[in-house]
Order: C-alpha cells, then sequence, then structure tokens
C-alpha cells in the first residue's frame, strides 16, 4: 500500500505529518499524529473510511446475506440489519477489531481473496450466533486466521513472525514525537 503520509517541516524545525492523498480523492489535507506510525494508521483509516457509502452499503448487504445464509445453514440465532454494520464500522472507526488495521475495499468485489483487508464478520464466541452482542467487524485475513483455533493462537503466531521477521520500522530505533528536521 502507498503512503499518504507527508511530512513538513515547520520553521521551528519541528516535523508534522499531514495527509496527502490523490487529487482524484477529492479528500482535505488533514493534519495527522506527531508519531509517523500512529500518522501511516490515521491515514489508511481517513482513506477507508472515505469509500464510496454506496461501494459500503453494497459490501455490508454482501456481509448480510452470506452471514444470515450461514447461520441458517447451522442452525445459528441471526439478529444483524445493514444499519447496524454500518454503526459498528463507525464505532470502530473503519479499522479492524483485532488488529487496529484500517478496512481497505479495494480490488475485486467478485474475488474475495484479493482483498485481505476487507470487513469480515467475526463471531466472539463461536458456539453463538449472528447477534450484535457477539459479533465485530476484522480484516477478511484476520478471521481467516484465527479460524476454529481463535484469538490466542492467532495472537502467538503473529508474535512468533514478528520476532523472527520484525517489520522494517521495528528495526529503526522508535521515533520521538516531536521530531526535528535537519536544515
Amino acid at each position: 500500500m502507498p503512503s499518504y503520509v507527508h511530512r513538513v517541516c515547520n520553521q521551528k524545525g519541528v516535523i508534522r505529518h499531514y495527509t496527502r492523498f490523490p487529487k482524484e480523492l477529492g479528500l482535505p489535507r488533514t493534519r495527522l499524529s506527531d508519531d509517523p506510525d500512529e500518522a501511516e494508521r490515521e491515514s489508511r483509516s481517513i482513506l477507508a473510511s472515505s469509500a464510496s457509502r454506496s461501494d459500503i452499503a453494497l459490501y455490508m448487504k454482501r456481509l448480510i446475506t452470506t452471514s444470515r445464509s450461514r447461520a441458517r445453514l447451522k442452525g445459528w440465532a441471526y439478529d444483524l440489519k445493514e444499519d447496524r454494520l454500518l454503526a459498528m464500522l463507525a464505532e470502530q472507526k473503519g479499522l479492524c477489531a483485532v488488529s487496529g488495521l484500517p478496512f481497505d475495499l479495494s480490488g475485486d468485489v467478485n474475488e474475495k481473496f484479493l482483498r485481505p483487508f476487507a470487513p469480515s464478520l467475526d463471531r466472539v464466541d463461536s458456539r453463538s450466533g449472528y447477534v450484535p452482542s457477539n459479533v465485530r467487524l476484522v480484516c477478511r485475513i484476520v478471521n481467516y486466521g484465527m479460524g476454529p483455533w481463535g484469538y490466542e493462537a492467532l495472537r502467538t503466531v503473529a508474535h512468533a513472525i514478528a520476532r523472527l521477521d520484525p517489520p522494517a520500522d521495528a528495526k529503526a530505533p522508535k521515533s520521538v514525537s516531536k521530531q526535528r528536521c535537519h536544515r
């Protein structure tokens, strides 16, 4: 994913972070967190939440349809509506409830495996059905990762991967909130 964070050095030498989206998206310039990692997360969240409301509504309808069919097939309780899912998306600020990553609806709607960061309905208690108190929106890749084993198994694997192959930004010293630019 490309970065949409623009670093600006002010006259006092302090680096500030702002969004820089392609002009065709029509998104305004927004001041972000001073922390570079947090600024990146914020910019992706803004971009994810800017997806057209009709695209999001269509996607939520699809989640409703597939989850309702699955509940019928398995004999689980079902009490979800599209407006509840949209409210849940807003409450979660467009972020995955488990990873904190922003949802990304880009890609081919008909190819679910090409959209690993699209929202997916996770039943917190896998023995219960699709009722508001038992579901949360997570990235599809997170839901697949938890599968039948749950959060703890995914967390154990994620920590092992991070120890073996830490992200490039984790190898560098942690940034300070008030960085100075070099003039």
